[in-house]
C-alpha cells in the first residue's frame, strides 16, 4: 500500500512542506486548526517565563521580516527575550550585549 502525501504551505513561515495524509488530520488538529510546517509546529508561540521573570520566545515566532535581525541577537538555541526583540524591531537594528532595555511600567511580562 502506497502512502499518500499532502502538500501544504505553512501559514507562519510560508514554506511548503509535505505530510502523510494519515498524519495530516492529527497535526492539523493539534496545531490549533492551523497548517504549520514541522519547524514551526515545534515552536512555543506563547514563549515561557524564565527564572528572572522575562518572557523568552524563539526568533521564528516573530514576524518574518525581522527574522534576519533577530537571528543575530539570539542564543545558539534560537531563544531571545521578548522585550529585547520588540525593541530591536522598533529600532530596526540588532541590540548589542551591553544595551539595556527597561520596562516602562516595571512589569517584566
Amino acid at each position: 500500500m502506497r502512502r499518500k502525501y499532502i502538500e501544504s504551505v505553512c501559514v507562519h513561515c510560508g514554506e511548503s512542506y509535505k505530510t502523510r495524509s494519515d498524519d495530516y488530520k492529527r497535526k492539523y488538529e493539534t496545531n490549533n486548526q492551523k497548517k504549520l510546517c514541522p519547524a514551526c509546529s515545534s515552536l512555543n508561540f506563547d514563549g515561557y517565563i524564565d527564572t528572572k521573570g522575562y518572557v523568552v520566545k524563539h526568533w521564528r515566532t516573530f514576524p518574518k521580516e525581522y527574522w534576519e535581525l533577530l537571528k543575530k541577537m539570539c542564543k545558539s538555541n534560537g531563544q531571545i527575550k521578548d522585550h529585547r526583540a520588540i525593541m530591536a524591531m522598533y529600532l530596526n537594528r540588532p541590540l548589542s550585549e551591553n544595551e539595556i532595555v527597561h520596562h516602562k511600567n516595571g512589569v517584566k511580562t
